[in-house]
Order: structure tokens, then sequence, then C-alpha cells
């Protein structure tokens, strides 16, 4: 009980400064990550937390849902028509380029490792998460269009990771187990394309209830917000349910949502908060139970990987996906290097985990753990200074023609 008051203490606390501690290095991610090593097995002691226990399971699962489906819902289409070519240029190209770089990488450094499992790192770590850097995409002062743009690729690159990763973890599951090449097929089209279905179908239909509801005044704001935590497990368990993949499912629905209800609902207010408290507990967890074991035993190996995923290889390949753009180097620069690492690639980890049996699971856990960490660490710590020092150049300089503020209204929804 110590630990849970403890907890509790913590979380109420940072709620009551945290608007302050939003223009300071301490953001929620690197607080609650302290907290959760200081408290662990590892630390104090004082919480101890299994992987392996249904209570951690189920707060993983539940966050990595409700956050697809409230990321990918809160998408407005007929804004992003006039912004895609950035955000376009992110997930179509730079995304694949973090995988590939990423895999050549990991297959380099790591000794033992096969390719499919070298390509499985570079999945789980190719997901961007802007709760690690709050101030990057709500600083006014930054260009609005950048900002958005990072939101936009936060909001759907943690969608588009799932298959991938689901995909290499099967291919290599091939290579190390009994299973077949005809196994790991049917898993994977079972897997995408029940989850397919399963979130148009619950995206669509609940965009049409819930906007002829709101219409007609049956349904008040806060049933609303209700209404999207229950879509959001509706379209993982029912996918779940005929061996779908939840998680696809859960972003494909938030996705169809967005585009079905044509920019009339979102998911503030209960929604919203139920997310971002459940992404505090979720960063605990990570600390007491997945850092805190992996830095006991950590190699230097991990420790490279992990700064050149972030240092290396998300800016290279964000420079390589914007030339031609017409963006300029410090805006492409501070494009490449706010790709913070976070709860996506973690769950997604722990997911690969629970679903495969590679024969380096654990150590790519570690791995995957060990540069979150440095991101929660190193992003968590730059995002403030950092996006003031970028609109400060931005000031003197003046805005380019992709870098001119058009509306702030999307600064205070980060």
């Amino acid at each position: 009980m110590l630990g849970l008051t403890i907890v509790a203490a913590a979380i109420a606390i940072y709620a009551a400064f945290q608007s302050r501690l939003g223009t300071t290095i301490l953001g929620g991610p690197l607080i609650f990550v302290t907290l959760g090593l200081v408290l662990s097995n590892e630390g104090l002691g004082v919480l101890d937390l299994d992987l392996d226990t249904g209570t951690v399971t189920i707060l993983l699962k539940a966050t990595l849902v409700i956050l697809l489906f409230t990321e990918a819902s809160e998408l407005e289409p007929r804004r992003m028509r006039g912004e895609i070519s950035i955000p376009g240029r992110l997930l179509g190209l730079g995304m694949p380029l973090v995988m590939i770089l990423g895999t050549v990488a990991a297959a380099l450094l790591f000794d033992g490792i096969g390719i499919w499992e070298a390509a499985v790192v570079a999945a789980l770590l190719a997901p961007t998460d802007a709760a690690l850097g709050v101030p990057v995409v709500s600083n006014k002062r930054v260009p609005e269009r950048i900002r958005r743009s990072l939101i936009v690729e936060s909001g759907l690159n943690d969608g588009l990771a799932v298959p991938f990763a689901f995909a290499f973890a099967a291919a290599g599951e091939v290579f190390t187990s009994d299973a077949t090449g005809a196994d790991a097929f049917t898993f994977l089209v079972e897997q995408i394309g029940f989850g397919l279905v399963v979130g148009i179908i619950v995206g669509a239909v609940g965009a049409k209830i819930l906007k002829e509801t709101s219409d007609r005044g049956w349904a008040s704001s806060a049933s609303v917000q209700i209404a999207f935590i229950a879509l959001a497990g509706l379209a993982y368990a029912a996918a779940e349910l005929i061996h779908g993949n939840g998680f696809i499912s859960a972003w494909v629905a938030g996705l169809v949502f967005a585009l079905t209800a044509r920019d009339t609902i979102h998911p503030q207010g209960f929604a919203a908060r139920s997310g971002e408290l459940l992404t505090l507990a979720s960063f605990l967890v990570f600390g007491a139970a997945m850092l805190a074991p992996a830095l006991s035993r950590v190699e230097a190996s991990w420790l490279v990987y992990g700064l050149a995923s972030l240092a290396l290889i998300r800016p290279a390949s964000v420079a390589l996906s914007m030339i031609g753009s017409g963006l300029r180097p410090p805006t492409v620069a501070y494009m490449g290097w706010f790709g913070p690492r976070g709860l996506a690639s973690l769950i997604l980890a722990f997911l690969v985990l629970k679903d495969f049996t590679l024969e380096n699971i654990d150590s790519i856990l570690d791995v995957v753990s060990i540069t979150v960490g440095l991101s929660v660490l190193l992003h968590g710590i730059s995002a403030w200074p950092g996006s003031q020092a970028y609109a400060n150049w931005v000031d003197r300089t003046g805005p380019g023609a992709l870098e001119r503020n058009t509306s702030d209204k999307y600064a205070g929804d980060a």
C-alpha cells in the first residue's frame, strides 16, 4: 500500500503543477519514469511490479487502445487535405527509412540476432510519441504547420507500425520454431484483415450514431466522451474475438471515425484525460517493470543503438524525406530530433514478447526499453528549451513559406 500511496500522491501533485511544469524540463513522462525507477525492486523495493501480472497487462493494453483510437480520431480530414505534404513525407518516406536504417543498425550491432529480429526492433522503434515532448507541439511560438505535422505523424505512425511489427515477428518465428510460412501468413491475414474490417465498421457506425444523437440533442457532451472510450474498447474486443488484431482495429476505428464525423465530434474532456492518466501510470510501470531490470543488465551495444536511433537514424530519415520540400535546414533538424519514442514502442514490444517465441525476444524488449528510456530523458529535457530556441530562430530570420502561422487552434490540443 505504501507504493500505491506514493503513486497517488505523485499524480495529484503533478496535476496541480502541470501547466507550470510544461515550461520546464520536468515533463510528466520523465517524472513518472524516474519515480518508477526509484520505487522499483532494483531501487527502494517499494513497488513490486511484474510484466506477467494481469493488472500490468490490462493497464498497458488499455492505454494503447485508447491512445490509438483517440489520436487517430483527433485528426481533422478537412484540415489535413491542405497540409498533407509534410506529414505525408514523414510517414510515406521517413517512416520506411527509419525501419530500413534501424534494421541495418540492429543487424550490425547485435551479435546472434537474425534479420527478422533486427527488423522487429526497427519497427517497434518507428512510432513517435508527442507526449514525450509536449512543448514541441504546443508552444505557440513554433510555426503551426510544423507543430501540426508532428502531431499528425505521431497520431498515425503508431497504428502503421503495428502490422509491420507483427509481420516481422511472425516471419522471425517461422525460423525459430515449428511454425510454417503458411501458419505465419494465415496469422497475419487474420490479424490485419479482421482488424481492418472490424475497425471500419465500429468507426463508421459509431460516428454516424454519435453524430445523429448529438445533432438531435439526445447525447450530452459528457456521454459522448464515455462513448469514445466504449468505442475504442469495442473495436479492440470485437477484433480479438474473431482472432483479429485489436490494436489495428482500434486505430482504424479512430481514423474512420474522424473521416465519418467530419470534424464535428472530438475526444476532448473525459476521454482525453483518461488517456493522459493511463499514460502517466504506464510510464511509471515502464520505469519500475521494464527500464529498471534492463538497466541492471545493460550492454554497451544497447546504449549505442538507442543513441543512434534517436540522434542518427530518425534525423537522417527525416532529412532524406524532406529533400525538395522547401523546408529550411533548422526546421528539418527540429523535426528530425523531436521524434521521441514512447508508449507505443513499449507496449508493442510487450505484446510481441507475449505473442511470439523469437530467440532473442528478451533482448529486443531490453533494447526498446533502453532506447525509450534515453528518449524520455533526452527529449524530455530538450523539448521546452529546444522549442524556444527554434522559435527564436524563426523570429530572427522570419518564417519560410511553410513556416507561417495561420491559426493557433491546435496549440492546446497536443
